[in-house]
């Protein structure tokens, strides 16, 4: 999605690691959660090697946090319109 872009942008290089990939792939699916309702933070990722073939990792949840102070107090400051 498009709102990844920027921290691919950021942080992709072509030398990254396995594991600086899977971060970083972890940091933009943590993003496009946040930002769809309907979403859950439950991912899997898929590695695909001329070695091995199609590794798919067992599914797993992203780290994520609540507690910003935007979450928990809402700026629309009308009642019950649910909003930010």
């Amino acid at each position: 999605s498009y709102l990844a872009l920027p921290i691919l942008r950021e942080k992709w290089s072509v030398d990254l690691s396995e594991g600086e990939a899977r971060a970083l792939l972890e940091d933009c699916m943590r993003v496009l959660f946040y930002r769809d309702c309907r979403a859950l933070n439950r991912i899997q990722i898929a590695k695909v090697t001329k070695e091995d073939g199609v590794l798919i990792s067992d599914p797993y949840e992203l780290e994520t946090e609540w507690k910003s102070a935007s979450f928990v107090e809402p700026k629309g400051e009308l009642e019950g319109d649910g909003g930010w």
